[in-house]
């Protein structure tokens, strides 16, 4: 009941267009608690109590926006980077948590800036003109990095984005990242760093944030090393950039030819960190605990086959899972997808651990309720919405048998040899994921017409090889990649040089799709009742 009262309250507020004033949630609140004391009013007041947190956090995001009257004005800052560097042409782009804010000039009246939040700064290039010294070297000669502190000269101004009907709403998405500012650097000063244990929740963001960066400057490094001939064509940074956002998110790697092509044959989910990648390597984890688990059960004697089976295997199988999922996807940008995926599995093993009865329903609808408390802009996303749905509709072919007729027809054609032995069960494989991939293009058609106004027809056919290529080939390379990179390079370099001929090949596969006529078409985004209607008849399709 609480997950359902979350989100319907979030998407209450998203969608109306209205938000409460401060003044009223208290007395909003404390209505919701009297409600719940009846059975019949309970849904009713746990709905009120829900959103007036929600609209609670809503008002505090909206607390560190930059007042009007400093925008523009020189504002010296200090804090520290809190996000992975956007690689762009003219510098690197960062989020940067403010810590301390005050006007270059203090005897000026004007409002304080302490409460600011995040700003997102354009970070400009090394020995941009500015020669502020810190412990002896040029701070333009630092490159930004995560957990660094500085203290920087900038001009900042209000998120301010278009208003275009059915365009992305960038300011939106600020104001979910908690940015509060945007601006650029007109002199920075090198801090001493604080540890990252004294920084709390944020503290680990940030050192987590530092370990991507490592990580992507071993990949920088070592396609350094190898020839970058192969990716010449599609620019600099190309190819890497895909094997970037397969193995680190790093979506921002990718340029915006490569993602219009994933787009237009619907592939795009496939090239970041997705659910898939994520379950991928929990699943292979878990089947190697499970797995050592075996061999030491008849190996152990005495005190240690006493330990063993005293504790669960359970335990043993999907704690070390869930524990990876959720490690790999705070190291691959904490996108919706994995938290979906990462709250999915850990709402899944608890209920199995607990050994209560449960459906498969349940965990997606707890994984959608822990990122709605976490993040109530999230049902804003077109992620979320499309995600979400796509793992129903495969619950739901999970959950339904084949039809009868064709039940039948097996049971009477048993003896033939597609269906005996390895090739019969190759060809279920095979006959299970086409039902998949009819269910979730079915179910997704009408939401991504929703969200982008536009429809790949060539989209199932280019799933069908993207797939399996990308998440049990290509995503298990790039983290091979990532993880040899910083100690046995030279066979991450093997291993890249034989991961960006496979991208090649997939890249070429996928323009000669684009190729065709009618590869994609744009359609009017359609309004609430049309979309309603076509979900209705994409679940009535299903049934």
């Amino acid at each position: 009941m609480l997950a359902g009262c979350l989100l319907v309250s979030a998407c209450a507020l998203e969608f109306s267009g209205w938000l409460p004033p401060v003044g009223w949630l208290p007395g909003w609140a404390l209505l919701g608690a009297l409600l719940v004391l009846p059975a019949r009013l309970r849904p009713l007041g746990m709905g009120l109590m829900v959103s007036a947190a929600l609209a609670l956090s809503i008002h505090q995001a909206l607390q560190t926006r930059l007042d009007p009257s400093l925008e523009d004005v020189p504002l010296v800052v200090e804090g520290t980077v809190s996000s992975l560097p956007s690689r762009q042409g003219f510098g690197d782009r960062v989020l940067f948590a403010v810590q301390a804010c005050g006007p270059l000039d203090e005897a000026a009246s004007l409002p304080g800036c302490e409460g600011l939040g995040q700003v997102s700064l354009s970070w400009g290039t090394p020995k941009s003109g500015a020669q502020d010294e810190a412990d002896g070297a040029s701070a333009d000669d630092v490159w930004p990095e995560p957990g660094q502190r500085w203290r920087l000269l900038v001009k900042l101004r209000r998120p301010v984005a278009a208003v275009n009907p059915d365009a992305f709403d960038t300011e939106q998405r600020m104001l979910q990242q908690g940015i509060g500012a945007v601006g650029r650097v007109v002199k920075r000063q090198r801090l001493q760093d604080e540890p990252a244990w004294q920084q709390g929740m944020a503290g680990l963001m940030r050192w987590v944030e530092s370990v991507r960066a490592v990580l992507r400057q071993h990949l920088e490094t070592l396609q350094a090393r190898i020839d970058p001939a192969r990716g010449q064509d599609e620019g600099r940074w190309a190819l890497m950039g895909i094997v970037t956002g397969l193995s680190l998110g790093d979506q921002a790697a990718m340029g915006a030819e490569q993602w219009g092509l994933f787009s237009r044959t619907g592939v795009s989910h496939l090239m970041a960190i997705s659910g898939m990648h994520v379950t991928l390597l929990a699943m292979v984890v878990s089947a190697g605990c499970l797995g050592l688990h075996r061999a030491l059960a008849r190996r152990a004697s005495g005190r240690w086959l006493a330990w063993m089976s005293r504790v669960p295997r359970q335990w043993l199988v999907l704690v070390p899972g869930v524990l990876t999922a959720f490690g790999y996807a705070l190291l691959s940008g904490w996108g919706v997808p994995s938290q979906r995926t990462c709250f999915m599995l850990l709402a899944a093993a608890v209920l199995s651990v607990g050994g209560r009865s449960q459906n498969a329903v349940t965990p997606v609808l707890l994984a959608a309720a822990a990122i709605v408390a976490l993040d109530p802009w999230s049902v804003a996303q077109a992620g979320f919405w499309l995600s979400f749905c796509a793992v129903l509709a495969l619950v739901w072919c999970a959950q339904q048998p084949l039809g009868g007729g064709m039940e039948e027809g097996d049971a009477l054609s048993g003896t033939r040899w597609w269906q005996q032995g390895r090739v019969g069960q190759w060809w279920a494989a095979l006959r299970d994921g086409a039902r998949n991939q009819w269910a979730a293009t079915v179910l997704l058609t009408p939401l991504t017409i929703a969200f982008f106004s536009t429809w790949s027809l060539i989209g199932p056919v280019a799933n069908v090889l993207a797939i399996p290529w990308v998440g049990l080939v290509l995503t298990p390379m790039a983290i091979g990649v990532m993880l040899l990179a910083p100690v046995f390079p030279w066979l991450a370099g093997w291993l890249l040089k034989a991961l960006l001929l496979q991208l090649g090949w997939l890249m070429a596969f996928l323009r000669s799709l684009d190729a065709l006529p009618l590869a994609s078409i744009q359609l009017p985004r359609p309004g609430v009742f049309a979309l309603g209607c076509a979900l209705l008849g994409a679940v009535l399709m299903l049934a």
